[in-house]
């Protein structure tokens, strides 16, 4: 009877011990997202050293799960989608005066299928968009990214103002329930090495 009691509790322990590390390796099982998961003033301003002396480069990352995405129904405006958990990080928000800008947002959802649709949305708005009104003409092109994550896109987005067109580079990526969303925008053209620099930083961190 002992014998039997000890080999029935060898194998509880057994059971609930690869119970916890399946757990722990299933992709989805993801803790909720933390400041260090988002890059920091440091690494962006070794891959742009331009915003080595920039005041409006924050200094706190600010708690946010709700992630706005490019939306292809309606070009002009972004679509928003409620995660579990997120951060972002960046220069100084709403302003618009700004010649030099780097948002990033992070966000965990509820389920992949969540963070798949947004990537889906954002692949779409770069072809459905790559010419239209948003208060101004704007044109989108898709721009060149390495293979990050488990989905990504990359795309330039022009507006073209009286005083001359203000260029953004946005990179979207997921992995797993996880979704990256990078802003960049500066006077001249982001190089797509620059690019692909801060992106491969940004997806090493995000858990």
């Amino acid at each position: 009877m002992r014998r039997t009691r000890t080999l029935t509790t060898r194998v509880g322990i057994v059971v609930a011990t690869l119970t916890a590390l399946l757990a722990a390796s299933t992709p989805g099982a993801q803790a909720a997202v933390r400041n260090h998961d988002v890059v920091s003033r440091a690494d962006i301003v070794r891959v742009f050293p331009q915003f080595r002396n920039d005041d409006y480069l924050g200094t706190i990352v600010i708690r946010d799960k709700v992630l706005r995405y490019p939306n292809p129904e309606a070009c002009s405006t972004w679509a928003e989608a409620q995660g579990t958990s997120g951060r972002e990080y960046g220069t100084g928000y709403g302003l618009t005066v700004q010649k030099r800008t780097f948002n990033t947002y992070l966000v965990e959802f509820a389920s992949r299928a969540q963070a798949k649709a947004i990537l889906r949305s954002a692949k779409t708005y770069v072809t459905a968009c790559a010419q239209h009104w948003a208060g101004l003409n704007a044109t989108v092109r898709r721009a060149k990214l390495p293979r990050l994550g488990d989905q990504r896109v990359a795309f330039r987005t022009v507006e073209y103002f009286t005083s001359g067109p203000k260029e953004t580079t946005t990179v979207v990526v997921r992995k797993g329930r996880r979704v990256l969303l990078t802003r960049i925008m500066q006077p001249t053209t982001v190089p797509a090495r620059k690019v692909a620099q801060i992106s491969r930083v940004a997806v090493r961190k995000m858990g």
